[in-house]
């Protein structure tokens, strides 16, 4: 099977999107997506030191948060729909901070939630990527040139072993 699939890294104001859509390979699973989108920010970033886990009191907190320093630095989500010829398609996004007032965000944020009864965000555990690398910006080419990669490999459902996960850091903090 040979995999189709699109990414794009939309720029905004202090954060960019990576969107990929693909039709799953045989026995991939949604960790294997979220490994995916962790193979893809570790090298499309250079950043060696992803967290994986989640980050109490940052937005939309979830177990494939990517953080450094045990600050939420992307956001992942998935999204899968069954197909008529068999195939789940996939859309994988991620959310990363690229610069910016992350506090004005947090508050934001924290307005909704205390309108729906949520917990606070909390702007101080969250941290940006020009603030804990001081890139000037996100290095999208290098993103797009490693989501590229990635979905040129998905028809060898083989690359998606748990085992690769060696070098990713997993946490889960513990509430203070």
């Amino acid at each position: 099977m040979r995999p189709t699939g699109g990414g794009t890294v939309p720029q905004g104001r202090g954060m960019a999107n990576l969107a990929l859509s693909f039709d799953a390979p045989e026995g991939f699973t949604i960790e294997d997506g979220y490994r995916l989108l962790t193979r893809i920010f570790r090298a499309g970033l250079r950043v060696e030191t992803l967290d994986i886990g989640n980050t109490p009191g940052s937005f939309c907190d979830g177990d494939w948060n990517l953080s450094i320093n045990g600050r939420k630095l992307v956001g992942t989500a998935q999204r899968w729909r069954p197909t008529h010829h068999g195939s789940p398609r996939v859309l994988a996004h991620a959310m990363v901070l690229v610069s910016g007032d992350i506090a004005s965000g947090a508050d934001s944020v924290s307005a909704f939630h205390r309108d729906l009864g949520l917990s606070p965000v909390k702007a101080d555990v969250h941290t940006s990527l020009c603030s804990a690398t001081h890139h000037t910006d996100l290095p999208a080419e290098n993103l797009l040139a490693a989501a590229r990669g990635e979905l040129a490999h998905l028809s060898n459902p083989m690359n998606f072993s748990t085992k690769e996960t060696n070098h990713i850091h997993r946490h889960h903090p513990h509430p203070s």
